[in-house]
């Protein structure tokens, strides 16, 4: 952060602090988020918000801490009772004690504007979360570079996030998840996408790549579901898988050297293992759609609709910018229909029909093709390769798909044409993923993949 925006903030903290100890005449807990100031705008910054106000609750109730404001730039204000000195040394614990308390400063302010600082109460200073010496002493003297200061707090999010405790059954739900992508990605011929027998469209990954980024991502799906299992208000947990996914994302970046393999899948079997673990496994798919559809309520407003700056980062916000595409946010807002009413019925009556699990599984993805927008088929051939995705799609359909000898010569056409064109339907193959996930879930197909 530049100096003077410094400034300016610490001014207005002073000037509402001192409002709020006039208006409250309460003592007051002051508390940074201790990250980097890039960071605030990371899903872990809105899941942090709330990690807080339960560490407050379940350490400091006898304190009567009850939030005053919280502001965007990392700064929330509490008024409190009680004894000032005994708060100020569980406050002090709590920032070195507890896994959470890794992220925040407490300052005390007493009602009479007197700081409460660990140097007065003889408590040991603050430690730096680098080299675990004196955190003002690194500041003043620079010891660490940007990029130290940042990478250790990576690891302490990542740590935290992916670090909580899991059941079996968290456990058992990443297996299928982990399972469904190995499988979906093992799928021949699907159109521009990687399998074990080519690269598709793609020339900076192959299966290989897919393998192992998949591979990374068991403690994500695990963590996701275990968040589920303990966190029933709707809006916390998905801020909580949110920043469980963003943690998700940079194991994925870190195995594949940068290489964008699941990113959205990551958010849409997150989704939805999380709906499953908050309704239940014996919970219908409508009753699962339907908490979906509560927990994503306003996504495409919030994260597309009210974007200012123009800076779009990711395949779906440029496809919201010039087309109006509302992408896999949207199909998380209607509660994921093409998983639901497409993917999984088309699948199960390939198999029940005779179809190998490898072509059950192309005929749902094809399904799904002709129907989905998909943001990644925009980026890659604009809306041209879209349509054309489409139409491909539905003439192979028309064919009679999977299930015709020359619905399945059609499908490797497709295939040779979109490797050609650079085309890659990768938002419906995520999808094809997440209805896997309940085939593999429900258990009840025997698994010779490639055979009828």
């Amino acid at each position: 952060m530049k100096m003077k925006e410094q400034m300016v903030e610490n001014e207005f903290k002073y000037s509402y602090q001192k409002t709020m100890l006039k208006k409250y005449n309460a003592n007051l807990i002051s508390c940074n988020l201790r990250l980097p100031r890039e960071f605030r705008y990371f899903p872990e910054f809105y899941a942090l918000q709330d990690i807080l106000e339960e560490l407050f609750k379940s350490h400091l109730n006898v304190y009567n801490v009850k939030k005053i404001s919280s502001f965007d730039f990392g700064w929330f204000l509490f008024s409190t009772q009680g004894d000032l000195q005994k708060l100020k040394k569980e406050l002090v614990s709590l920032e070195e004690n507890s896994e959470e308390g890794t992220f925040f400063d407490f300052d005390l302010i007493s009602n009479s504007s007197e700081v409460i600082s660990r140097r007065k109460l003889k408590l040991p200073a603050r430690k730096c979360i680098v080299c675990g010496e004196e955190a003002k002493v690194c500041i003043r003297l620079n010891r660490h570079s940007r990029e130290e200061v940042i990478q250790k707090f990576y690891e302490s999010l990542d740590n935290f996030f992916l670090g909580q405790p899991k059941s079996r059954l968290a456990t058992r739900i990443a297996e299928c998840c982990i399972s469904a992508a190995l499988l979906e990605v093992s799928a021949y011929p699907s159109p521009g996408l990687v399998s074990p027998f080519d690269q598709g469209s793609h020339q900076d990954m192959d299966f290989g790549t897919f393998v192992i980024s998949t591979a990374a991502l068991t403690e994500v799906f695990s963590s996701i579901f275990a968040a589920a299992e303990n966190i029933k208000n709707s809006d916390e947990l998905f801020r909580r898988i949110r920043a469980i996914g963003s943690s998700g994302e940079r194991k994925m970046f870190n195995v594949t050297k940068g290489i964008n393999t699941q990113k959205g899948l990551i958010f849409i079997l997150g989704i939805i293992i999380a709906a499953l673990g908050a309704v239940g496994l014996n919970s219908s798919y409508n009753e699962q759609a339907e908490y979906i559809r509560k927990m994503c309520q306003g996504l495409v407003k919030k994260e597309l609709k009210l974007k200012q700056d123009n800076k779009f980062a990711t395949n779906g916000e440029n496809a919201y910018l010039a087309y109006k595409i509302t992408g896999v946010r949207g199909e998380a807002e209607k509660g994921f229909p093409l998983v639901f009413q497409v993917g999984i019925p088309v699948i199960k009556k390939g198999l029940a029909q005779g179809l190998s699990f490898n072509d059950a599984a192309i005929e749902g993805l094809l399904n799904i093709m002709q129907a989905l927008d998909d943001t990644t088929l925009i980026k890659r051939g604009g809306i041209e390769g879209l349509i054309l995705a489409k139409e491909t799609s539905r003439d192979i359909l028309n064919n009679g798909g999977m299930y015709t000898e020359i619905g399945r010569v059609k499908v490797q056409e497709a295939h040779k044409k979109f490797c050609t064109l650079g085309l890659s339907a990768g938002g419906a193959a995520d999808l094809l993923a997440a209805a896997l996930f309940y085939i593999l879930l429900e258990n009840k197909y025997q698994m010779l993949f490639y055979k009828k």
